[in-house]
């Protein structure tokens, strides 16, 4: 959409009827700007949003001063391409506000609304009594609330006694530990912090 706007009229050296027309068609494309993602003028519950829409891919040129919502395509931030996804950065103040919290790969990291970091990976443990240190894609800023860990399949060997645990957490990564015997098995983990 184009919305002609000249801000030099109305002009005051002009008389009034000469500036008629662009001022008409200043005043359509205020109406019409405002009309786009919002309730219009003179109707009930004018001026609200009714959505947000934004361009495909507005990545800020800069860390921004204020909390500001995006769309980028994920492949800028080392993921699959798709099509443009929305994204947010909090204050520049925020070391959460990094894009380094976006990896959206395999072994990842996103930022969700609210400050709230997840990251999620795979991890193998040994057989046996075994630990086993796994670092994050990137650290959380400031803390490291909980690990998860998931089998990623159902083994003969993963008996009650060899559940695999979280031994130790920090903010750039975690210890994994399992008891007991059998193979070496992989796990999924997902970790909340911010």
């Amino acid at each position: 959409m184009v919305f002609n706007y000249d801000p030099t009229i109305p002009n005051p050296p002009n008389d009034p009827a000469d500036d008629v027309s662009i001022m008409q068609t200043n005043s359509s494309s205020i109406s019409g700007l405002i009309a786009v993602d919002h309730v219009g003028f003179n109707v009930a519950a004018g001026g609200t949003h009714k959505q947000v829409t934004f361009s495909s891919n507005n990545i800020p040129s800069a860390t921004p001063t204020f909390p500001t919502a995006f769309t980028a395509l994920p492949t800028l931030y080392a993921g699959t391409p798709n099509k443009a996804q929305l994204f947010f950065y909090p204050p520049v103040s925020s070391a959460a506000g990094s894009k380094d919290q976006y990896k959206l790969t395999g072994t990842g990291s996103v930022l969700l609304l609210g400050g709230i970091i997840l990251k999620w990976g795979l991890v193998t443990i040994g057989n046996g009594n075994q630990t086993e240190a796994t670092t994050f894609v990137t650290d959380f800023p400031n803390n490291c609330f909980n690990v998860q860990l998931t089998p990623t399949s159902n083994p003969a060997g993963l008996t009650s006694g060899n559940y695999p645990g979280v031994a130790t957490q920090s903010v750039s990564g975690f210890t994994a530990s399992r008891n007991g015997t059998g193979t070496a098995l992989t796990y999924f983990y997902t970790a909340i912090g911010n």
